[in-house]
């Protein structure tokens, strides 16, 4: 079999694993990125594809790998460090040649892959809307034939969500491209199908990503300078935001409004905040998260009424479990001033390889800085950074989008090195 052939079916296969194991074993796709990876590498390492991506999308996620493997020296658990920063480097190697690897695959493996991504797509997002529609019944389903018992509380397909909203965008643009608007038309309907979840972060990051959408179709003038600004700005004020946070019981009390798992992170980012303060330059070291002293401490808070009686409405809280589920403090906490610029300038990068896309093709435009928005939404109130499943989705729908936005016909070179320039 052809380094292209290979290359070309993993795609494929990839494609259409992906969204469905989103639904039905999130878990699963850590090692579909890395199988994916093995089946493009033949191919990368024959066309020579890695060098001719932009240097900084190659040199900034390494730098970072260095850095955490720097800060196992002063992490609190430096085994736990240095195998953290071993997966890390292993999940960024491999996302790095998916992504050169979707830049040479040939045309018609395109064409092929966007089918299976619609397909997939639609066939998850029928999944997500039956467990809407039916007051969670999926993972009533789901909970009944694993455990014998029901812990209904909220739907277990959240991950499934999440992971339909990422590669929306290239299967939309594949989709146009080859006029699949059935298909298109379909994922439409699912799209719109996510707002009936009870996941308060999917719900926040279509919303954003189809404004993000919308705005760049109308292509008013500095929109990609404006959301720069706006990452960095963010990358500097949520943690101090976090420092601010007021103390648990009174978000409590007082914040009646806010859903209660939104108000367990609060608890936890306003932990995060106060580490951060402490060793802001060089972090507490990479996985650190999951040692912090007093992390697993728990906090009781209760509502009370006007005359300060108790009610019976009250959580009890870990301060920090596993990690901040919060990329922006996870990176501050951990590997501080230098791991939050490195990140930073990578998001500068991806932007930048977006802004010069040619402006006549408005639908790639478009996607691109959707998935951007809505990625960097979930990811900064949701999940650990760190997570190889995590880490493996961000990646395979990046080179998903790349394969899809990249001018057909059109070599590496002209789709990418030019746009770095």
């Amino acid at each position: 079999m052809t380094a292209q052939r290979l290359a070309g079916y993993g795609f494929v296969t990839a494609a259409f694993l992906m969204p469905v194991l989103g639904v039905a074993a999130p878990l699963g796709i850590a090692p579909l990125g890395a199988l994916l990876a093995l089946a493009t590498v033949p191919l990368v390492l024959r066309t020579g594809a890695l060098r001719r991506l932009p240097r900084a999308i190659l040199i900034l996620p390494a730098l970072l790998v260095v850095w955490g493997a720097i800060s196992t020296l002063w992490a609190i658990d430096p085994r736990e460090a240095l195998g953290g920063t071993a997966k890390l480097a292993l999940s960024t190697l491999a996302g790095l040649v998916t992504v050169a690897a979707a830049l040479d695959v040939e045309d018609h493996w395109r064409r092929w892959t966007g089918l299976a991504l619609l397909a997939a797509v639609i066939l998850a997002g029928c999944v997500l809307i039956v467990e809407y529609l039916t007051g969670n019944g999926v993972t009533y389903v789901r909970q009944t034939l694993a455990n014998g018992s029901i812990s209904l509380l909220r739907s277990s397909l959240g991950r499934g969500a999440v992971i339909v909203a990422m590669v929306a965008p290239a299967a939309i643009v594949l989709g146009l491209s080859h006029r699949f608007r059935w298909g298109v038309a379909a994922l439409a309907l699912v799209l719109a199908g996510l707002f009936l979840g009870d996941s308060l972060s999917t719900r926040l990051a279509v919303a954003l990503a189809i404004l993000a959408a919308v705005a760049s179709l109308l292509r008013p003038p500095g929109l990609l300078r404006a959301v720069a600004v706006a990452t960095i700005a963010l990358m500097v004020a949520i943690p101090l935001a976090a420092q601010r946070m007021p103390d648990p019981h009174h978000t409590f009390q007082n914040w009646r409004w806010l859903p209660m798992s939104s108000h367990h992170r609060m608890t936890i980012w306003g932990f995060t905040g106060q580490h951060i303060a402490e060793k802001p330059i060089r972090g507490w070291g990479m996985e650190a998260s999951r040692s912090i002293p007093g992390a697993d401490e728990e906090i009781q808070v209760w509502r009370y009424d006007a005359d300060g009686t108790r009610t019976n409405v009250g959580l009890r809280e870990p301060l920090l479990p596993l990690h901040p589920h919060n990329a922006v403090l996870q990176v501050w906490l951990e590997l501080g001033l230098p791991g939050a610029a490195l990140l930073s300038a990578f998001l500068l990068a991806v932007l930048r390889v977006l802004s010069r896309i040619d402006p006549a093709r408005r639908v790639e435009r478009a996607a691109g800085l959707a998935a951007f928005v809505g990625t960097f939404v979930v990811a900064t109130v949701s999940y650990g950074f760190w997570q190889s499943w995590w880490q493996a989705s961000m990646w395979l729908a990046a080179a998903l989008l790349a394969m899809a936005s990249r001018p057909e016909g059109a070599a590496n070179t002209v789709a990418i090195d030019r746009a770095a320039e």
